[in-house]
């Protein structure tokens, strides 16, 4: 049960008392309590309250000391349905906030307080233990959280009463609070995550973050959660995947980066990149993956080997260096021309592998460009020095001798953008696409040397 005051619970307890010995209880004065056996208690002005003034029983001290061990620092308290009275011992007037007050306003604001506790008992006919907590406002304007832990008290097959316990609960309060924080936070973090994140357990789909959901392709959650992981990996890719996760048996334990191949709602299949990780779900041992689509890398990994293949198959002569003039890449072709093998010109400076001074670096900082500088090196071009220019330039075959170049598909590339950009204009709001074209070699005289 809640309540716009506080936060109500309630645990299983046994049936009512059974039936007891009552006795009546003296009252005392301050200096008889401190002598005498410590059942009565300090109103706010110095004076004895004694909780129940009518006859009372020892079982219900048994109640009030269980009571009691549930809660450091408690003050105790009772409310009678007969008469509405309520009761209390020392301490409560400062534990409300109300050092100063009389007990009228103290015993005011306490039935004010334990309002959700009375409704509760009066529309519940099961035995419970009852707990609420409350805020209240301390002498110096700031909030504190006070715990009521309540307990029935029944007599002929009605409720007579309600007893209790209260204490400060103000940093376990402020703890769980922080704790909650945290777990909003996390739980923001991974829901605005651009990796898809999910957790599985045993074998079914509990949970998928909003990238999640777009790299499976899906539109709505119900179409990941509660559906078999299995669904989602390939036939071949299941009995690797069982092998990786049955090794994760503790706490945060991890896979290493994998590549994998996802398949969509659709069917179609994505590659990702995924590490899963040990963790909990609703207290029992889950997996959590995070995923990367690495279609885009894929894709760029495909591209640099086919660069890679076409530098190692033209018959040009083509070197790679660092800053410093130092080889990096000698292909076939470099062998041939220069009569070095690959493993003998990697490391050493181009300039001396070639034949002639050359600084790379120079080069590309002349003013001119690098064939202005090759000529005033005194350098001929495609005879001391091979040259590949990117890009077919129209002026590239009015040189002398003509410039080897790597084409781009320039047409083809505006035709493309210029339908993309179209299809969008018209209202295609489809998710960005990645189009690759394929440059080609132009072989020309800035690499053959010359007789």
């Amino acid at each position: 049960m809640s309540s716009t005051r506080g936060k109500l619970s309630a645990t299983d307890h046994p049936g009512s008392p059974a039936p007891r010995v009552r006795r009546r209880r003296p009252a005392v004065t301050e200096g008889d309590e401190q002598a005498g056996d410590g059942h009565g208690a300090h109103s706010p002005q110095g004076r004895v309250m004694d909780l129940d003034p009518r006859p009372v029983d020892t079982e219900l001290e048994h109640e009030f000391l269980d009571l009691a061990l549930t809660s450091n620092g408690a003050v105790r308290w009772s409310l009678r349905f007969t008469d509405d009275s309520v009761t209390y011992t020392t301490g409560m007037s400062g534990l409300l906030g109300l050092a100063d007050a009389g007990e009228e306003v103290v015993r005011t604001r306490l039935r004010e307080l334990l309002e959700p506790l009375i409704l509760s008992t009066r529309t519940t006919a099961v035995c419970q233990d009852l707990d609420l907590e409350q805020p209240v406002q301390d002498t110096d304007g700031q909030t504190r959280f006070v715990r009521f832990h309540a307990r029935r008290i029944s007599s002929g097959g009605g409720t007579e009463a309600l007893i209790g316990v209260a204490n400060d609960v103000t940093r376990a309060h402020r703890d769980r609070q922080s704790l909650s924080d945290l777990a909003d936070r996390y739980r923001l973090l991974v829901e605005l995550s651009p990796d898809a994140i999910c957790v599985h357990q045993d074998g079914i789909v509990r949970y998928g973050n909003s990238a999640a959901l777009q790299i499976a392709g899906v539109d709505r959650s119900d179409q990941l959660v509660g559906r078999p992981v299995a669904d989602f990996v390939e036939p071949d890719s299941l009995q690797a995947m069982y092998h990786r996760l049955s090794k994760l048996t503790s706490p945060g334990a991890r896979t290493r980066p994998v590549e994998a191949e996802l398949v969509r709602y659709d069917g179609a299949t994505l590659p990702v990149e995924l590490v899963s990780v040990r963790t909990t779900w609703e207290g029992r041992p889950a997996m959590q993956v995070i995923m990367r689509d690495i279609t885009t890398k894929k894709a760029a990994e495909a591209t640099l080997r086919y660069q890679a293949a076409l530098v190692q198959h033209v018959s040009n002569a083509i070197i790679a260096t660092d800053r410093h003039g130092l080889v990096t890449s000698w292909n076939p072709a470099a062998e041939a021309v220069y009569g070095i093998s690959n493993d003998k010109a990697l490391g050493r400076h181009v300039g001396e592998v070639v034949g002639a001074p050359l600084c790379p670096t120079d080069l590309l900082r002349a003013e001119g460009g690098v064939l202005e500088a090759l000529h005033s090196l005194g350098l001929r071009t495609g005879r001391d020095v091979g040259v590949v220019a990117f890009d077919d330039a129209p002026w590239a075959t009015l040189l002398d001798p003509p410039l080897t170049v790597v084409a781009q598909p320039a047409y083809d590339i505006g035709a493309i953008g210029a339908q993309l950009l179209l299809s969008r204009i018209g209202g295609d709001h489809d998710e960005p696409t990645t189009k690759t074209l394929s440059a080609h070699l132009v072989a020309r005289g800035s690499t053959q040397r010359l007789p």
